[in-house]
């Protein structure tokens, strides 16, 4: 992300061993970032609530296994919901957002879970 061009607006982050097959899922992912202001980031994958009474709420293809995960339907997957947090693969992010938070902190997060504490640090300072 650091390394792109100044004027991106967005980022889309893909796990190496993840194979795009859906043409223009790109366009698809960056739909709800065009529409609403106020999310961030966007997932493609699996979205949850992080604290809750009743423990966490998964949505989307969060513990399934990739042969699931071909098998969903278009209307299932142009279908936006918002939750606390969300995973890579992909996930996309506003670049300018992405900076101003300073990108992924790969110093105390750099096997795991950076995505999540990119999703609260943009919570706990935007709202």
């Amino acid at each position: 992300m650091r390394a792109s061009h100044p004027t991106s607006i967005y980022f889309i982050l893909v796990q190496d061993d993840h194979i795009m097959r859906v043409p223009g899922r790109n366009v698809l992912l960056a739909e709800p970032a065009r529409i609403y202001s106020d999310v961030f980031p966007i997932s493609a994958r699996c979205g949850y609530t992080a604290w809750s009474l009743s423990g966490h709420s998964f949505v989307g293809r969060c513990r399934e296994d990739s042969d699931r995960a071909l098998s969903i339907s278009l209307s299932e997957r142009c279908t936006f919901y918002v939750r606390d947090t969300s995973n890579r693969g992909p996930l996309l992010s506003h670049a300018s957002r992405t900076r101003q938070l300073g990108y992924l902190d790969e110093e105390h997060y750099w096997l795991g879970d950076d995505d999540h504490d990119l999703n609260f640090r943009a919570y706990t300072t935007h709202r």
